[in-house]
Formats: structure tokens, sequence, C-alpha cells
């Protein structure tokens, strides 16, 4: 997987016109149950882990769609990217990368992190920055 450019593995909640703070958009850290691994010709999603939908995940989606700054007209698809750029073309990795479906995923964080959007190519994923981390408090 090495042609796909660094990035620290997220779910996306959703997207803001602006930044907002990010209490109160979960109480605690909450755990997925990863159900499948998928592909698509997208940039963001060539390779990635599908998520099981959980209370506490749609609770924290919920909570960020009341937000006057989210940015409607996305689809919640809760998702954790494993590469970026065009799939691996070996299965070198597909030992390693199915092992993945095999425990839940904790999320102990919530991070702003500013970037343009759509995300089409690498120097789009370098330009990222964290704006603000928010930890969580364990399930």
């Amino acid at each position: 997987m090495s042609s796909s450019p660094e990035f620290q593995p997220h779910l996306t909640l959703g997207s803001l016109t602006h930044r907002e703070g990010l209490r109160g958009l979960a109480e605690t850290g909450f755990s997925l149950d990863p159900i499948a691994i998928d592909g698509t010709s997208a940039f963001t999603t060539s390779l990635f882990i599908r998520f099981r939908l959980s209370d506490p995940l749609r609770r924290a989606h919920a909570a960020l769609e009341h937000r006057t700054a989210f940015r409607s007209g996305r689809t919640f698809d809760p998702h954790m990217s494993l590469h970026y750029g065009p799939p691996p073309a070996d299965g070198a990795q597909l030992e390693r990368v199915t092992a993945l479906l095999h425990q839940p995923v904790l999320f102990d964080r919530l991070a702003a992190v500013e970037m343009d959007v759509p995300i089409e190519d690498h120097n789009a994923v370098q330009a990222w920055r964290v704006l603000e981390t928010y930890s969580l408090p364990g399930p």
C-alpha cells in the first residue's frame, strides 16, 4: 500500500461550512463492528472498511447535523479508508486487511480537520490541518 499518502485512519461524521466546536457531539468513545471490506474507483474510497451503524454513532452524526454549519447533501456512510488512490495491484496485504474484520474498532476522539473538498489527489491529503482534537472518555 505504499502508493497511498499517509493519513490518520478516521471515520468522517460529516462536514461543516465553517469551524464549530466538537464538544457535545459524543459523550463517550464508541466501538464499531466492521462488516465488510470494499473498494471503489473514487480516490478516497479505493479500499475501506464499512461499519455497522450503532446508536452512539447515529447520535453523534445527528448532533453534527443539527449544527448551523452542517453541510447537507452527503450520504452518511460509516467507513474507514485504508488506502487512497488506485487500489494496490497485488494481494500481499489481503490477509492483514481481512483480519481487520474480526474485531471492533474503538473511536476515542473527535477531530476538526480543515481540508478542501473534494479530496481528489495526494496533495489535497497532505494539506489537511487538524484544528481541534477532543478526547472521548472510554465507553
